[in-house]
């Protein structure tokens, strides 16, 4: 059957919460954003329906730089957390995590349990396993010495005093909008607070982290500094020339975001047009593809 013959698949709305990474989602495909926070939801569950099952593991999907960056900064946040004053284990510690990472999907824990990752290469018809752990390998040889000299030299510099345990991701309260952060190191160096974002960060995520700042720590927006992790580098987030302005944004975000939302709090999958030039590598494609065919 056609999906355009298909009923209309709604799914209940749950609480609403902003991020940047949310916001880019939903310009890119309003389809494929409808899938990743709404057709997915609730299928971490092994007894959720087949097809919510599917998109939440479609949604879980990373390509191999995808994974190489999500490695190397869990390694980065576990040194630092830990009181790390030099990287001279980080190469072993992120080949490690790999490893057992690659583990998990060649003997098919991975795609049974939805909290390990599985990459996409890995799916695809003819997939080649010797070829990607290949690949995988020779991209973090590459990373790894760029990450040494760059991020995981200066924060591991910081003393371990002066290091600040948060959670992760990191949320953050803005009148009854919740907001997230995540933030891959937290530090105090003379009297400001600076926070080191994994990625993508803009003005709004410099303003997020001044809300946080005044709210659990005491700082004014002039105490608290941002960063972002770029390629292993830490680059200064520019401060929003108006921090009102920046979060009047994440309101207006909230609001075009939500607008899609029905009564009774249904959220309704036709209501979400797609974006077909995106098409080609979304995680969602089979998905999709599968229910053209008739």
């Amino acid at each position: 059957m056609s999906s355009a013959l298909l009923p209309p698949v709604a799914s209940a709305a749950a609480p609403f919460s902003w991020s940047l990474r949310r916001r880019r989602l939903f310009d890119r495909c309003k389809k494929e954003y409808y899938l990743h926070y709404y057709g997915a939801a609730g299928g971490a569950d092994p007894y959720a329906p087949p097809e919510t099952r599917l998109l939440h593991r479609l949604k879980n999907l990373t390509d191999i730089p995808g994974f190489a960056h999500s490695v190397l900064t869990a390694s980065l946040r576990d040194f630092f957390a830990g009181g790390a004053e030099d990287g001279e284990f980080f190469r072993p510690a992120v080949m490690e995590l790999a490893s057992r990472g690659l583990a998990d999907m060649i003997s098919g824990r991975a795609a049974a349990d939805h909290k390990k990752v599985l990459l996409i290469e890995l799916t695809r018809p003819k997939a080649d396993f010797a070829a990607s752990r290949r690949l995988l390998y020779e991209t973090l040889e590459e990373l790894i010495p760029r990450w040494r000299q760059g991020a995981v030299r200066e924060l591991l510099a910081v003393p371990p005093e002066n290091r600040v345990p948060v959670p992760f991701p990191l949320e953050v309260s803005f009148g009854e909008l919740t907001c997230f952060a995540v933030p891959a190191a937290v530090w105090l160096c003379r009297g400001i607070l600076d926070l080191a974002e994994i990625g993508p960060a803009e003005e709004e995520t410099a303003a997020l982290h001044a809300l946080y700042g005044m709210n659990c720590r005491g700082r004014s927006p002039g105490q608290v500094g941002s960063f972002v992790l770029d390629g292993g580098e830490l680059r200064p987030v520019e401060r929003p020339a108006s921090f009102s302005a920046a979060l009047r944004r994440i309101r207006l975000d909230a609001d075009r975001m939500t607008v899609f939302e029905r009564p009774g709090g249904f959220w309704v999958e036709e209501d979400f047009p797609p974006s077909p030039e995106h098409c080609e590598n979304c995680r969602f494609r089979s998905f999709c593809q599968n229910r053209d065919v008739e």
